[in-house]
């Protein structure tokens, strides 16, 4: 019955695990970091960025603040 309980514990205590998810984790960072600077550099984000600063000003350069927030 030890010789199980000691071959679980060295399974779930690898550190093979733990590396396998620091690097999961941060191929998800940088993924978000990337499709969020692509978004920022659409036609849409400028936008966005636009509207964040002056509503008027949108309107007046011809963005519809309706359909773009």
């Amino acid at each position: 019955m030890t010789a199980l309980r000691k071959t679980r514990h060295r399974i779930l205590s690898r550190p093979t695990a733990s590396c396998f998810l620091f690097y999961l984790i941060l191929a998800l960072a940088l993924l978000t970091n990337w499709v969020t600077i692509r978004l920022r550099r659409l036609p849409i984000g400028r936008a966005w960025e636009a509207l964040r600063e002056d509503e008027v000003a949108c309107r007046a350069l011809g963005i519809n603040t309706t359909t773009t927030s």
